[in-house]
C-alpha cells in the first residue's frame, strides 16, 4: 500500500514472504511500477529509486519517482485544506543575475516550501486518523525570476504560516548577528567583506539558534483548525517527523534563499481562499 504519496514520489510498504521473494528476485538496476490508485481509478507509472528489504518483519519498502510530476490530491480521493497565496520577493538588486544563481533560487524556493508542506503533512497524519483529508501541491500563481526575485506562491493554510514564521526567524535571527558583530567590531572598522566572511563561518551555528518547535507549533495549530479540531498543545522532540524535516529541509533551503537575497527579504501573505463551511466549524 501506498503510505506517503507527494507530488514527485511515493513510498510503498508491502508485506509478506511473497512479496520478499518477488523483490529478491529482480535483478534489474532501473525498473519501473504502475500503481492503479483504487479510490479515484488514476494509474501513475514510477521508476524505482530504492528498495528496502526486512527479513525479520516480512515486509518490502518501495521508494519511487513518479514518471511525471502532477498534484498528488489527483490520485487520492481525500479533501484538500484551504488554500492562500503569499508573496516573496528576494534581493533588492536591480542587475541581470546569472543563469545559476537564478535555478539555485528557484530551487531553494521549492525546496523550503514543498519541506514546510511535508511537515504539515506529517502533522496532520498524526492528527487525521481517518485520512480523510490532504495538504494541496504548492502552485505558482506568478513569477519574476529577474532580480529581484519575486514570487506569489499558492499553499494550503499551514504551509503558508510556517513558511512566513521561517522567513521571519531566519532574517531576524541574521539581522541581529549582524548588528550585533558590527558594532562588536565597530572601533576596529572592520569592512563589510570582513564581517560577511565571519558570517559565512559561523552561520550555521547561529542558524542551529532558531527554536524550530516555535515554527512546529502554529503550523499544528492551522492544521488543527482545518480539521475543525478545538486548539490544543503538541509536544515536539528532535525525533518528531515534522521537526525532522523543518530542520534538515526547510531551514536550510529557505536560509540559503535569504542569503541569496543578502537579508533583504519580503514575505507577505495575501488573501485565503477559505472555504466557509470550514471556516464556520
Amino acid at each position: 500500500m501506498a503510505e506517503e504519496v507527494s507530488d514527485g514520489e511515493v513510498i510503498l510498504r508491502v508485506a509478506g514472504q511473497s512479496a520478499l521473494s518477488i523483490f529478491e528476485n529482480v535483478k534489474a538496476s532501473i525498473w519501473t511500477l504502475e500503481l492503479v490508485f483504487t479510490a479515484t481509478g488514476e494509474i501513475r507509472l514510477c521508476e524505482v529509486a530504492k528498495v528496502t528489504l526486512d527479513g525479520r518483519r516480512q515486509r518490502v519498502t518501495v521508494r519511487a519517482t513518479f514518471v511525471g510530476i502532477e498534484a498528488s490530491e489527483a490520485v487520492l480521493l481525500r479533501e484538500v485544506f484551504s488554500t492562500g497565496t503569499f508573496n516573496i520577493v528576494v534581493g533588492a538588486d536591480g542587475s541581470s543575475p546569472l543563469l545559476g544563481r537564478t535555478a539555485q533560487q528557484l530551487f531553494w524556493l521549492f525546496s523550503g516550501t514543498e519541506a514546510v508542506r511535508i511537515a504539515a503533512a506529517e502533522l496532520l497524519c498524526s492528527l487525521d486518523v481517518e485520512h480523510r483529508f490532504a495538504v494541496p501541491g504548492n502552485r505558482v500563481e506568478r513569477l519574476s525570476v529577474a532580480s529581484p526575485l519575486d514570487a506569489l506562491i499558492v499553499a494550503a493554510g499551514p504551509v503558508l504560516i510556517g513558511v512566513g514564521v521561517l522567513v521571519r526567524k531566519i532574517v531576524d535571527t541574521r539581522k541581529s548577528w549582524w548588528e550585533g558583530t558590527k558594532a562588536k567590531h565597530e572601533a576596529q572598522a572592520a569592512e563589510e567583506d570582513v564581517i560577511r566572511l565571519r558570517w559565512e563561518r559561523s552561520r550555521r551555528e547561529v542558524l542551529d539558534t532558531i527554536d524550530l518547535e516555535e515554527v512546529a507549533a502554529p503550523i499544528a495549530s492551522a492544521v488543527r483548525a482545518e480539521l475543525g479540531m478545538p486548539a490544543g498543545d503538541l509536544e515536539f522532540g528532535e525525533d518528531d517527523p515534522a521537526t525532522k524535516v523543518l530542520s534538515t529541509q526547510a531551514l536550510p533551503a529557505i536560509a540559503e534563499l535569504v542569503e541569496a537575497g543578502s537579508g533583504d527579504v519580503s514575505f507577505e501573505p495575501m488573501e485565503s481562499s477559505v472555504d466557509p463551511e470550514r471556516q464556520g466549524r
